[in-house]
């Protein structure tokens, strides 16, 4: 029987490669229309999808933008029972939800890639009215990887896109979109530099970021007095990535003072002005400086942002013992420590350096997940001191659960179950595990017992999903970790996501 089922199987797929667009693509439509669960018919969607993926046309690009969306509707009440569960909830809970949601999630991946497939310039330009005519609320992973598409455009088509754009009428997330596109499109999309400029006065924080990423990447001459002309109304990261964009145009390091820039400006800008000489695209070389004062570091990771969330491993392998070298010249081992212990005093002594107009929370994980409190809470020494005794009542359990641990991180920074912008409240995640992750054991019932390793893609995967605008800087740190896996996964979420990976 087993054997019957896959010779089926196989047919059925070569006989939809075998169809023209017009039979792929009435098959795929009618695979992804509502009411069909995903993670019944995931089979026939796939095959469906990749059936259409050799074809590119404009109602190829349509049909692969609806099912998407789709798709985003089917998802998002399972997401959304999730976001409930999270907090109050064990893994054997919140696992059945996360296998409904994988092979929707999965789908939608391989539209994505099918959508970066097109080439054609009416499929090209199909993708751009959709973005443009968003009233659709399409999802914001969606809208940024057509966004990402216009990077194909002839000259003709993108003056086109750039004159619309000039024009048009933007929310907070609009913006953040179209500025994403400009900063990929780089020295190309200059026309859209005047729009790009008006963005630096919005009061959105993210939208301001994103403007100053997207004139960085224009390299626009007329950006260059606004831009110096910013630094004394911003802090921060913001501040500090002005002044790099500045250093990045003209060569020189001059920090975030403007009067040196404009000092620099009225002795040698005129040529950077006109045009004369181009602005450049590569950042001086630099000594690497000191950590801010005040900001204090967690495993000599600079604290550099306005409101962090600590998120860690409280598995029972953290009772396990750290392995020191022996000290230098012949002398004694150092004491032994256990990795909890390292974690407890790494993080009494960041929580200690944070000041008052600082945000933090906390969150452990093992088999279920550990908050400190429901939001972000001011650094003032009273919640510090409520913290480090809420640190000491955490008992550790079995399981690595980061995939559970990481949607929580999220959604506690204001991420809601759909796939949209949304204003958050935390900038930088500290993650910290000793190990590769786990999950509960699946079933052909779908119960069972133990753990078994859980798959790094489609926490990297799920994570480009939350943080798609890289708003929210992670950085990771291995503590005591051996072998490649755990190590790569680390490295790469940290990578992926603006931060550093360090291992202790």
């Amino acid at each position: 029987m087993r054997q019957a089922s896959l010779i089926l199987s196989l047919l059925f797929s070569t006989n939809l490669l075998a169809q023209g667009p017009s039979g792929a693509l009435g098959r795929f439509k009618a695979a992804f229309s509502g009411g069909q669960k995903t993670y019944r018919t995931f089979d026939d969607k796939q095959r469906a999808l990749d059936a259409i993926k050799r074809f590119d046309s404009v109602s190829v690009t349509r049909a692969l933008i609806t099912a998407y969306a789709t798709l985003e509707q089917e998802l998002t009440p399972y997401a959304e029972k999730r976001r409930k569960l999270l907090p109050r909830s064990n893994s054997g809970l919140t696992y059945p939800l996360r296998m409904k949601l994988q092979p929707i999630r999965n789908l939608q991946d391989g539209i994505l890639d099918a959508l970066a497939m097109q080439k054609a310039n009416a499929s090209l330009q199909a993708m751009m009215k959709s973005l443009l005519r968003s009233k659709k609320n399409l999802p914001l992973t969606l809208q940024i990887t057509l966004a990402n598409c216009a990077g194909k455009l002839d000259a003709k088509e993108l003056n086109n896109l750039l004159r619309k754009v000039g024009k048009k009428k933007d929310n907070d997330e609009e913006s953040m979109v179209l500025l994403k596109l400009f900063t990929r499109l780089g020295f190309r999309a200059q026309g859209a530099g005047p729009w790009v400029l008006q963005r630096l006065q919005s009061k959105n924080l993210d939208v301001r970021t994103e403007a100053v990423l997207a004139l960085a990447s224009l390299r626009w001459p007329p950006s260059l007095e606004p831009l110096m002309d910013r630094l004394p109304k911003e802090t921060g990261r913001l501040r500090d990535l002005i002044a790099d964009t500045l250093a990045q145009f003209t060569g020189r390091s001059l920090g975030p003072s403007r009067k040196s820039w404009r000092d620099w400006l009225q002795k040698e800008g005129a040529p950077y002005l006109s045009g004369e000489t181009e602005l450049g695209d590569t950042l001086p070389t630099q000594k690497k400086s000191r950590p801010a004062e005040g900001t204090g570091t967690y495993f000599d990771i600079p604290q550099d942002g306005a409101s962090i969330l600590y998120v860690f491993d409280v598995s029972l392998s953290m009772k396990a013992i750290l392995k020191r070298r022996p000290g230098r010249r012949g002398g004694a081992a150092q004491e032994k420590e256990r990795r909890i212990d390292r974690l407890m005093r790494e993080l009494a002594k960041a929580l200690e350096a944070l000041t008052p107009n600082k945000k933090f929370n906390l969150l452990g994980f093992a088999n279920r997940l550990y908050r400190f409190a429901d939001k972000q809470q001011p650094a003032t020494p009273k919640n510090i001191e409520s913290a480090k005794t809420w640190l000491k009542g955490l008992q550790l359990k079995f399981q690595t659960n980061i995939y559970d641990a990481l949607d929580l991180a999220f959604y506690s920074a204001g991420r809601g179950s759909r796939d949209r912008y949304y204003p958050l409240t935390v900038d930088t995640i500290f993650f910290l595990s000793d190990g590769a992750p786990t999950r509960p054991k699946r079933t052909v019932k779908g119960r069972g017992r133990g753990l078994s390793g859980d798959v790094p893609d489609e926490i990297l995967s799920a994570v480009r999903r939350w943080n798609p605008l890289r708003r929210i800087r992670i950085h990771t740190v291995g503590l005591g970790i051996r072998g490649p896996k755990a190590n790569g996964f680390l490295r790469q979420l940290a990578k992926e996501n603006g931060g550093t990976y360090v291992r202790r």
